[in-house]
């Protein structure tokens, strides 16, 4: 997680193989590949990735999946708890490490909720 606000998420994804992403249907998610070459699948339509450009999955998606090898960043309207919080505290992050990925921690969505 490269940041997040009650706006915005952004996370940086490394593909090498496949992966998939739960989404739970709460938001869209505009996926920017930053290089390699990566194929995106989600609602029964497929599209070949390639630097620089953008898809969007829409919304009412649960699942996306990504296959080849690259860098990209995954844009999208977090629930802060269930998708920030809850796995960044699983994974050990420190609370302050959660908050300032919220800017300025005084600002920051995350610290009432962490």
């Amino acid at each position: 997680v490269l940041a997040a606000c009650r706006y915005f998420a952004t996370e940086l994804w490394r593909v090498d193989g496949g992966l998939h992403r739960d989404t739970a249907e709460r938001s869209f998610h505009l996926l920017l590949l930053k290089s390699g070459q990566v194929e995106v699948r989600a609602g029964g339509e497929c599209h070949l990735l390639q630097p620089n450009r953008v898809v969007l999955v829409a919304g009412g998606q649960a699942r996306f999946e990504l296959e080849g090898k690259g860098e990209l960043l995954d844009f999208y309207v977090p629930d802060l708890r269930l998708d920030i919080l809850a796995p960044l505290h699983a994974a050990g992050h420190s609370r302050e490490e959660i908050v300032a990925l919220g800017g300025a921690s005084e600002r920051s969505d995350l610290r009432a909720l962490s």
